[in-house]
């Protein structure tokens, strides 16, 4: 309903649903969508919303990935399900508390950053995604180390070899 009208009602009643039945997560996202995208949300409607959010938001816990590629530059996924990215960064997610897995892996070159934490109800983790290899220079923006070239089964160890350069 709220999709094709874009009445702020249908989107405040999802929030108030979500958050009677302890659907938390998407009670937080309701809410908060309502209180930004509706400024003419009745006083009392606006209250109540924010009642939901506050609460909502003290009963799950927020994973902000800091360095994840732009654009479609990275598959992330959580706890083995892929995560929709947008163009916004940080990526933001809500999760239940407990213990969780991120696994971000960058499209051109694979390389896989992954990270596992517990996260508390009414948390915010900051997670700085970084690939093994990648530096970064005195401005702050990230270096990826040079690849050799990989034949065979040498894994490299060949460009490696002291001997190869002096011949």
């Amino acid at each position: 309903s709220y999709g094709k009208s874009g009445a702020f009602l249908p989107l405040y009643a999802l929030a108030v649903a979500y958050s009677r039945a302890k659907d938390f997560g998407n009670a937080y996202a309701a809410a908060k969508d309502v209180l930004r995208n509706h400024p003419e949300l009745p006083p009392d409607l606006r209250t109540s919303a924010e009642q939901v959010l506050a609460e909502a938001r003290s009963q799950i816990g927020v994973l902000w990935l800091h360095g994840v590629p732009p654009g479609d530059g990275a598959d992330v996924s959580l706890d083995d399900e892929t995560l929709p990215l947008g163009k916004d960064r940080p990526v933001v997610q809500t999760v239940t508390p407990g213990a969780h897995r991120v696994l971000v892996v960058r499209e051109d070159d694979d390389a896989e950053f992954t990270w596992r934490g517990d996260v508390p109800a009414g948390a915010d983790v900051d997670i700085t995604v970084a690939f093994a290899g990648d530096t970064e220079d005195d401005s702050g923006i990230k270096q990826r180390a040079a690849q050799h070239p990989v034949h065979g089964d040498d894994d490299g160890a060949f460009y490696e070899s002291p001997w190869f350069w002096v011949a």
